[in-house]
């Protein structure tokens, strides 16, 4: 098993301070065709430090909404190499999240 060289990054090391607010106009993910659409989705957000991909934080659900408002605040106390962060707007399912969306 390869290991990742991070020795390149900027280390972080504090508290990092992370708000999720809102989105808007979120594409109908819920709708299928064994059922009828409500224009609706079951949106949360993922929060990762990359490239190594460790996950900080996660929203709650907000059900049944195409806009969807966290208004979550998340302090994270970090110590990792890492170059940017991703948030991913997910629909949550049965099993796990689908992406709907990401930004870096």
């Amino acid at each position: 098993m390869a290991c990742l060289d991070d020795s390149y990054l900027p280390f972080l090391h504090g508290t990092l301070v992370i708000r999720v607010e809102e989105a808007r106009d979120l594409p109908d993910k819920d709708s299928s065709w064994w059922f009828s659409s409500k224009n609706v989705t079951d949106a949360f957000v993922k929060v990762e430090l990359f490239p190594v991909g460790v996950k900080v934080a996660e929203t709650k659900v907000v059900n049944d909404s195409l806009y969807p408002i966290w208004g979550e605040e998340f302090r994270v106390l970090v110590c990792h190499n890492a170059k940017h962060l991703k948030l991913t707007v997910l629909d949550k399912d049965m099993w796990n999240g689908q992406p709907i969306g990401w930004c870096e």
